[in-house]
C-alpha cells in the first residue's frame, strides 16, 4: 500500500462520491439517533400492521447498530480499496452497495424518529 495508490484511489470520482454521501448520511444519522441513547426506558424500533407495538430495544442495542454499522463502513472502504487494482468495477460495485447500506440504516433512523 504506497502512498500514490492511495491518492489515486482517493481522487477517483466513483469512490469520493459514493463514500463521501455515505460519511454524510451516516453522520447524520448518527446525529439523529445520539437522543436515543441515553433514554432510560426502551425504544418502540417497530409497529405491526394493526398498530401494536411488536418491537422494543433497550438504547444500548442501538449503540452496538452504530458501532456494527461504523464497522462495516470501515471493512467496505477496505475491500474496495484491495480490490480497486485488480476489478475497478467490483470496487464500484462494492462502493454503492455501502452507499445503499447507509441509505437504509438513514431510513432507520427516520423511522426511529418517527415511532418515539
Amino acid at each position: 500500500m504506497t502512498i500514490d495508490r492511495l491518492k489515486r484511489f482517493a481522487k477517483d470520482r466513483h469512490v469520493v462520491l459514493a463514500y463521501g454521501c455515505s460519511a454524510v448520511i451516516g453522520v447524520s444519522a448518527l446525529y439523529f439517533m445520539w437522543p436515543f441513547f441515553f433514554q432510560q426506558g426502551n425504544i418502540i424500533v417497530h409497529y405491526g400492521s394493526d398498530g401494536v407495538v411488536d418491537v422494543l430495544a433497550r438504547p444500548s442495542l442501538l449503540l452496538l447498530a452504530a458501532v456494527a454499522g461504523l464497522f462495516v463502513f470501515l471493512i467496505d472502504i477496505l475491500f474496495s480499496y484491495y480490490a480497486y487494482w485488480r476489478e475497478r468495477v467490483v470496487s464500484y460495485l462494492i462502493a454503492y452497495s455501502t452507499l445503499w447500506f447507509v441509505v437504509l440504516l438513514g431510513l432507520f433512523v427516520w423511522q426511529l424518529t418517527r415511532f418515539n
